[in-house]
């Protein structure tokens, strides 16, 4: 495909999960703020993920509807299903930062008067306070992620993301860095972020590889696919001998956002009998 088939036909797929997302979001009951009690649930419009101070519950994500203020506890239960939603969001191809509904589960309903908020605040609060858990949840204009962790229009997603980069492996036995380059453009070509991860080192975390991958994934769109190789910045001879964890740097040339040119390096460590990429910039 062309970049700008290969652009259209990822923008499709994507559109299929936001349309399955936006249509099951449509089928929830609307909030209610009225009042409600341990046990109940609640329909949470507009949270912000990244609203998040101390708690006497614990760190949480603080959020305020007409009638209360919310406290969502950022617990283990629930970093286990930010974490998915993150996953799919990067494997899609969505932001990572957007606004959230979700139906919440009521854990417990303070009343207006008692001490909340940050740890050890004297606050006293005009408002109630309820403690959340949530249930499925809505990235505004992305995807809704079920309580039982599906997605509605995914497995639609998946199979068209497979078809279109089949036939990508990552060769774990490639002599040189420079080699590797046509895997790596055919791998953000087609938004292959399983087999970038795969490229990647495993030294690295998770969280890096995908900050990696959304910032090559940018850089690549931005030039239209048009990378090219300018050499090693080591000697050749570093190269050549290379052992195990020999880190050599590969110098990339592309087209910047206002159509200036940019080298950049990109960062290959030795690993085997081939190399796994280890950082840079695209």
């Amino acid at each position: 495909m062309l970049p700008a088939e290969m652009s259209a036909e990822l923008e499709r797929i994507r559109q299929g999960v936001i349309e399955a997302g936006r249509a099951r979001r449509q089928a929830w009951p609307p909030p209610d703020d009225g009042p409600v009690s341990p046990g109940s649930t609640t329909v949470l419009v507009g949270v912000d993920p990244t609203l998040q101070a101390p708690h006497d519950t614990g760190r949480a994500i603080l959020h305020r509807t007409g009638k209360a203020r919310v406290a969502i506890p950022m617990d283990m239960a629930w970093a286990k299903r930010v974490g998915q939603l993150r996953e799919i969001q990067t494997l899609i191809g969505f932001p990572r930062e957007e606004r959230w509904d979700a139906i919440a589960k009521v854990v417990d309903a303070r009343p207006a008067g008692r001490p909340v908020g940050e740890a050890g605040s004297p606050e006293l609060p005009e408002l109630p306070e309820l403690i959340v858990e949530l249930g499925p949840i809505y990235v505004h204009g992305q995807l809704v992620l079920e309580e039982s962790g599906a997605v509605p229009g995914l497995d639609e997603a998946v199979k068209a993301l497979d078809k279109l980069q089949a036939g990508i492996v990552v060769s774990h036995a490639t002599p040189k860095p420079a080699e590797l380059l046509p895997l790596l453009f055919r791998i953000l070509d087609t938004h292959h972020w399983r087999a970038f991860r795969e490229l990647y080192d495993q030294s690295a975390s998770l969280s890096d590889k995908k900050v990696a991958f959304e910032q090559f994934r940018h850089a690549w769109d931005v030039s239209r696919g048009e990378v090219t190789f300018d050499g090693y910045v080591e000697p050749q001879l570093l190269v050549d001998e290379a052992v195990e964890g020999t880190v050599v740097r590969t110098r990339l040339k592309r087209q910047g956002e206002k159509g200036e040119a940019i080298a950049r390096p990109l960062k290959w460590i030795k690993r085997g009998a081939g190399w796994k990429l280890a950082g840079g910039i695209l």
